[in-house]
């Protein structure tokens, strides 16, 4: 307590009680002016040693002030640390108009008396140039005892000066005292972003908050960090911490406690673990004991001082906040984060009622390891893949399986083989990096949770040179997939065959791919789950280029990835916006539909890559591709392949720099097998069409701008590569004979570079006759070809 204080022009209202008995004797001198100072305005202050009574107490009167004193220089070896004399410092005054400045630069300031007391102004850091490294640098530290006098509605700052003292921040290592109605506040010159000061300017307590009653407000961008607490040490008082600041508990077995608690949006609280001597788990905990709230969900961010990997050997239940049933609690959600990522699907946040208190509890419930890797349970306890399952081990009561979240362990993960369904009877199992290998013919994982793992396919007694699948060639995996990182999908045998039939979920930009090994044949992925919660890509290849040549039919097993789909839903949920390779296929991979598919998604595009790949339609069926198709690659076409229909009508894309103008050597689509078909003037409009023996142009029954011009393909240099008998063959796209003539156009491409002898259109019913003509727009424009069908003979119509 102080005594005998009384200061001329100060008004300390309710806080004269506090400070009655101190009488000021002594102020602080200033320099000249801009004397020995890198500052451009503000003085110089220095203390006066004359007689360095202890007794004497100090106050700042100048609107201006710089801490640089003769003594406060930081060299590389350190600063040199100042115990301020006299009985306590005032800076500046509770009810005065005036809120000063003070500066301080690098060093360390002791009060071995009554303290500092803040009173009304600013107390700002300052960095001079120093060693690079010198952690000194960083730290303004305050030792001793520290008293808040300024009220809520002006309350005292602790500063930074923006950039220039980038992580730099205050430290208090004493007791922190005030009253009820006082504030701090902590804040910036110039707010920046979380990665230009990476939390690296703020607060650090190590002291003694247990009279603290006031409010300690930390503004945006900043940290606070609580070191060094004990139970017996809370605060009463309230802080605030603002948005895109952190409260930061780095110690392992500290406690700080405070009266209220209260986040602004996109605050979070960072927690620092590790593992003790017995392997236990510790960690500092928070004591809230009035109220509690944020203003948006409230991240959570944990790291671990063993490294993230050992997060997946802890079963866990750990309190992260204490407080009383009575607490005011106002919580929107929560969100996990673990930097690096391991551990974090396994882990879970949970607010409990436990006897007279409320919890917030972080959990974790078990694993699942490799048992090869000599990690074996007792032979009483049952493994989550089946009672006799020798592949997967556990350590958690056989009761408590259902309600168990696993994480993968051991790599590779196989499911128990010769088995017809292996089900995971976990709630859930996370893999981190890890393989999970399919032997079981059906596998069935409720939630399963992937940061970056790859799902293998065993191949186990299956045909490997016919398109058939033995038991051991065909497998399905069921339940929901959640890609956290980007995943592969491996084929590593030859001819096998993979049902994904998971419900896929994702952000965007995640990317889940199918690769067939070197040497494998042709292997097949199918999406048939419900993938509306799915906002990732999609890409499929062999792992190398199969043999030299062109994209070849599924038949040949030609060392090919074949991404099998029934539905266009099956690639997800339209995108935010247009993404140009939502599905990527490459090195001669085939998608394949069987059945009759729409891809009509606007915001997904198809990129085709090195090598080319192939769409490939059932016999019998359509695939209406309404996408964009960006052709990526040289020499990599689009290849229509298997016995049923392409209904073209999106757009294409050429060229590395995806431009809608065709670019030589980026502009192949060719069709080996079935038939293709315009549905709109762009469509075609730029590829070089090569036209495969046996193949076919449909006409007929198109859209308005089709049917006035046919296939529209003016702009490519040569926009068909007739079959070697030198023919287009036409058919008519037509399901009952027609009643009466009627004129149909083909195409309309450059004037030269097709004439009506090379066009073939085969006759739909007998007695109909065919006949192409020709029609120029002008004399260097499009030609446009059309065909007729003209009753012959008798025809008798019955009605």
């Amino acid at each position: 307590m102080l005594s005998k204080f009384c200061l001329i022009g100060m008004s300390w209202g309710v806080m004269a009680a506090a400070v009655a008995d101190v009488v000021v004797t002594n102020t602080l001198a200033q320099f000249p002016n801009n004397s020995e100072s890198s500052l451009s305005t503000p003085g110089n202050w220095t203390l006066g040693y004359a007689d360095d009574d202890l007794h004497n107490s100090y106050v700042f009167h100048a609107d201006t002030y710089s801490g640089r004193c003769w003594a406060n220089y930081v060299t590389a070896a350190g600063p040199k640390i100042m115990t301020i004399p006299g009985r306590a410092w005032v800076l500046g005054t509770v009810g005065g108009s005036a809120s000063p400045f003070y500066y301080l630069r690098n060093g360390w300031l002791v009060f071995p008396n009554e303290g500092l007391f803040l009173a009304r102004g600013t107390l700002q850091t300052w960095a001079d140039s120093l060693a690079s490294g010198n952690i000194h640098s960083r730290e303004r530290r305050i030792t001793g005892n520290v008293t808040v006098l300024s009220p809520d509605a002006n309350p005292y700052h602790l500063r930074f000066n923006g950039v220039s003292t980038t992580n730099c921040f205050f430290s208090f290592n004493g007791k922190l005292s005030s009253a009820e109605g006082t504030t701090l506040l902590v804040k910036q010159t110039a707010v920046g972003t979380v990665d230009s000061v990476d939390y690296g300017q703020g607060i650090r307590l190590m002291s003694d908050l247990s009279d603290f009653r006031g409010t300690l407000k930390v503004d945006k961008y900043l940290f606070l960090e609580a070191m060094n607490q004990v139970s017996d040490k809370a605060s009463p008082g309230t802080f605030n911490i603002g948005g895109h600041s952190v409260l930061r508990l780095p110690g392992m077995s500290d406690t700080l406690g405070v009266g209220e608690l209260a986040f602004d949006a996109d605050a979070a609280i960072e927690y620092t673990f590790g593992i003790d001597s017995s392997k236990k788990l510790t960690c500092s905990s928070l004591a809230v004991s009035r109220a509690f709230s944020t203003a948006a969900p409230l991240t959570v961010r944990l790291f671990n001082t063993q490294g993230t990997n050992s997060w997946v050997l802890m079963e866990m239940s750990y309190p992260l906040i204490r407080m009383p049933k009575t607490c005011d609690v106002t919580l929107d959600d929560f969100v996990l984060d673990v930097p690096g990522g391991s551990g974090i699907i396994s882990m879970n946040l949970v607010l409990d009622e436990e006897g007279d208190e409320k919890v917030l509890r972080l959990v974790r419930q078990g694993t699942v390891v490799h048992s090869t890797r000599g990690m074996t349970t007792a032979s009483t306890e049952k493994s989550p893949f089946g009672d006799d399952a020798d592949i997967w081990d556990r350590a958690v009561d056989p009761s408590e399986v259902p309600n168990t979240d696993y994480q993968a362990v051991g790599d590779p993960l196989r499911t128990k083989s010769g088995l017809a369904a292996d089900d995971f009877r976990g709630r859930s199992l996370t893999f981190n990096g890890h393989t999970l290998v399919l032997q079981a013919k059906t596998t069935q994982i409720s939630d399963l949770y992937s940061y970056g793992m790859s799902i293998a396919n065993w191949h186990e007694n299956g045909d490997k040179t016919t398109n058939t699948f033995a038991a051991g060639g065909t497998k399905r995996l069921s339940g929901r997939l959640t890609v956290l990182a980007n995943s592969t999908v491996k084929q590593n045998g030859q001819g096998l065959y993979l049902d994904l039939a998971m419900d896929l979920v994702s952000e965007t930009n995640r990317v889940l791919t199918f690769s067939v090994n070197d040497g494998a044949k042709s292997s097949w992925l199918e999406l048939s789950g419900e993938n509306s919660g799915w906002y990732g890509k999609v890409q499929a290849y062999p792992a190398v280029n199969s043999s030299a040549g062109k994209v070849r039919p599924v038949a040949t097993f030609d060392n090919t990835a074949v991404l099998v789909v029934r539905s266009g839903a099956a690639f997800g949920a339209p995108l935010p916006e247009f993404v140009r390779d939502s599905l990527y296929l490459y090195n001669k991979a085939i998608l394949w539909m069987p059945e009759d598919v729409v891809l009509d998604d606007a915001t997904r595009g198809i990129k085709i890559g090195p090598a080319g790949a192939g769409l490939q339609v059932s016999e019998g069926k359509t695939l209406t591709l309404k996408q964009t198709v960006h052709l990526a690659s040289a020499n990599a076409p689009l290849v229509k392949l298997g016995a049923g229909t392409l209904a073209l009508g999106g757009s294409f894309l050429f060229g590395n720099a995806a431009t809608e103008a065709p670019v030589a050597s980026y502009d192949g689509f060719e069709v080996q097998e079935g038939s293709i078909k315009a549905l709109s003037k762009a469509a075609c409009n730029g590829l070089r069409i090569t036209m495969g023996e046996g193949t076919t142009l449909l006409v007929g029954n198109a859209p308005a701008d089709v049917a006035e011009t046919g296939l529209y393909n003016v702009t490519a240099a040569a926009p068909f590569v007739l079959p070697a008998d030198g023919k287009l063959h036409v058919a008519l796209d037509a399901e009952q004979p027609l009643e009466k003539t009627i004129s149909t156009p083909i195409c309309t491409v450059r004037t030269g570079t097709l004439t009506v002898d090379q066009i073939s259109v085969r006759r739909p019913w007998p007695n109909y006759d065919v006949k192409v003509s020709a029609t120029t727009d002008a004399a260097a424009g499009p030609t446009t070809f059309t065909a007729t069908f003209t009753p012959s003979g008798c025809v008798v119509i019955f009605r």
